[in-house]
């Protein structure tokens, strides 16, 4: 406020001048804060090393081969991990991104989700076989580049998984790798 006043008490040429010098100053910090990226949580101000959570990105992939019936997996919903928050930075951009009035693939494993356990995170299903349901696909979304599917959940739903499920696809995006299972 105090810039206001004191650029409004100065010559109309001057005031413009002034407002200039201070555009090409901060264009440099504009371009950063808003570069992919930028505001994730776990390196936030700017990243680092230009790596992040392509969330968008995985949205993109699992919203163009969605089916109806599709189920999904995040890696982190209940390991040491889950403070990336993997399931709502995916179904943030899913809701976007999947054709109008296409509900979000069933997330598996969990008993209650984060609003329903009043909580942040979603709470694991004691009995994997009890949430597994009849999905004919289920996408895994894993943090990083892990080689197997089910490496990146536990060991309980991996021997569940493996019983009922072949590996389709793997796709990668920016920190995450998302595997495709279909029904044996």
């Amino acid at each position: 406020m105090l810039a206001g006043i004191a650029l409004s008490r100065l010559d109309l040429k001057v005031a413009v001048a002034s407002l200039v010098v201070i555009a090409i100053l901060g264009a440099g910090d504009q371009q950063v804060i808003r570069a992919p990226g930028a505001h994730d949580w776990s390196t936030y101000p700017v990243g680092r090393g230009g790596s992040y959570q392509g969330y968008e990105q995985a949205a993109q992939v699992v919203a163009r081969q969605e089916r109806p019936g599709d189920g999904i997996v995040y890696q982190s919903q209940a390991g040491e991990d889950k403070w990336l928050m993997i399931g709502y930075g995916l179904e943030y951009y899913l809701a976007r991104d999947l054709r109008p009035g296409t509900p979000l693939p069933r997330q598996l494993f969990i008993a209650q989700t984060g609003a329903q356990a009043r909580g942040l995170y979603p709470l694991p299903c004691p009995q994997p076989a009890a949430c597994l349901g009849a999905e004919p696909r289920i996408w895994i979304v894993a943090s990083g580049s892990p080689h197997s599917p089910y490496s990146a959940v536990t060991r309980a739903q991996a021997a569940l998984l493996q019983q009922h499920y072949r590996l389709s696809e793997v796709r990668h995006a920016p920190s995450l790798t998302l595997f495709l299972l279909v029904r044996a």
